[in-house]
């Protein structure tokens, strides 16, 4: 009796295809891991592009880079349209001279290199970077970023509207940040800055509307306009003792900042009316006691209502003098006084020009008047004001 094979050779058949099958798909997935994740060691800047091949640019999205890249290879990198992380920490931008009057310097990453990029989350510069071009980072997806001791500055919007990026740690080295770094970084919660820092530049960090606690360095010694403006959560702020200047509305549209601490023994300057109405009547400026007289005399600071004293945290009297249970105080370019009824009130400008003297009918009376300093006598009360 013959036996049929037949059936038993298409199992086996089919049995070998499917085989063949999931062993293809084991060597196809291998190969679109490993394309997926590279690490090049490159021994001649300029020459990244050669050593990945088409396939690979397409899928790579974790890239580690070593030795000497310039201009060239970051242009490239920027052009990977997978790439999630970028490991730059063991490389070395090289100048790159691209004609007799065109020069890419050495440490510099190039202005807008990944400029509105949409894959990119993470990323770990050169340790021997020393600056980070205008726009290099902006309006990116950024999650974290790793900025080396040693960067000396960071161009005009270079993180800007980096929407996702939720800490900031800036190293002591930097000496020039520019306007706008930080700007928009919505997400960011927490920031670190490093002693060493001198400079924050104007609107900074400007717009981070989650940011919630800023430790200044003691380094720190001047402020731009509108640094943190609009920083919507912050509650309370420490101005180190060698700040001497404050930009315009440093602080101004921050609603939740309860308490201003402000350290140096002489008033930092500050254009006037940089303080806004919140500021002015609810913030509470905490300053030395030995300090008092230097933040009283300002035209700006004495604006502010409530003075403290560092030392005891007892309130501590400003350009506001009780006297006869009245009270006079400057706010928004003009002078208020008030439980100054059936009383005479008199105010002089230093020159000797009579502002106002006569008996006060209402509770209150408010006399708008121009910078400078003022004398005032409420009944037998004397006093200066400035503003």
């Amino acid at each position: 009796m013959k036996r049929n094979y037949y059936p038993m050779m298409k199992d086996s058949f089919f049995a070998l295809a499917l085989f063949l099958l999931v062993v293809c798909q084991i060597f196809i997935t291998r190969a679109q891991t490993n394309n997926e994740t590279l690490e090049i060691n490159l021994t001649e800047a300029g020459k990244l592009s050669s050593k990945i091949t088409v396939e690979q640019q397409k899928a790579v999205k974790h890239l580690t880079v070593k030795g000497s890249i310039n201009v060239d290879d970051t242009r490239f990198i920027r052009k990977l349209k997978s790439l999630e992380t970028l490991n730059l920490g063991e490389a070395n931008i090289v100048e790159f001279k691209r004609s007799e009057t065109l020069t890419y310097p050495a440490g510099v990453l190039e202005a807008g290199t990944f400029d509105a990029n949409k894959t990119l989350k993470q990323i770990v510069l050169p340790k021997t970077l020393q600056e980070i071009g205008g726009s290099a980072f902006r309006n990116s997806v950024l999650e974290s970023i790793t900025l080396p001791e040693g960067l000396e500055k960071i161009g005009v919007y270079a993180f800007a509207f980096c929407e996702k990026i939720k800490t900031i740690s800036i190293p002591g080295s930097l000496k020039v940040i520019e306007p706008l770094a930080f700007n928009g970084c919505t997400a960011a919660e927490s920031l670190t800055l490093a002693e060493g820092l001198k400079v924050l530049g104007d609107r900074m960090f400007a717009n981070c509307i989650s940011l919630k606690a800023v430790l200044l360095p003691k380094s720190l010694e001047r402020i731009g306009e509108k640094a943190f403006g609009n920083c919507k959560k912050i509650t309370e702020v420490t101005l180190p003792p060698k700040v001497s200047s404050l930009g315009s509305a440093v602080f101004n549209g921050i609603p939740a900042l309860e308490k201003l601490i402000v350290e140096p023994l002489e008033a930092p300057t500050v254009p006037l009316g940089a303080f806004d109405e919140h500021i002015i009547k609810q913030v509470k400026l905490y300053i030395h006691t030995a300090a008092a007289g230097s933040y009283r005399d300002d035209a700006v600071w004495s604006e502010i209502l409530n003075f403290y004293e560092i030392e005891t945290g007892k309130p501590l009297a400003n350009n506001s003098v009780l006297a006869d249970n009245a009270n006079v105080f400057v706010a928004n370019g003009e002078i208020h006084f008030s439980g100054v009824k059936g009383k005479v009130v008199a105010l002089y400008h230093v020159n000797g020009e009579v502002v106002f003297n006569q008996i006060v009918p209402n509770n209150s009376i408010t006399l708008p008047v121009s910078t400078g300093v003022y004398i005032y006598r409420i009944g037998n009360t004397v006093g200066k004001l400035v503003r």
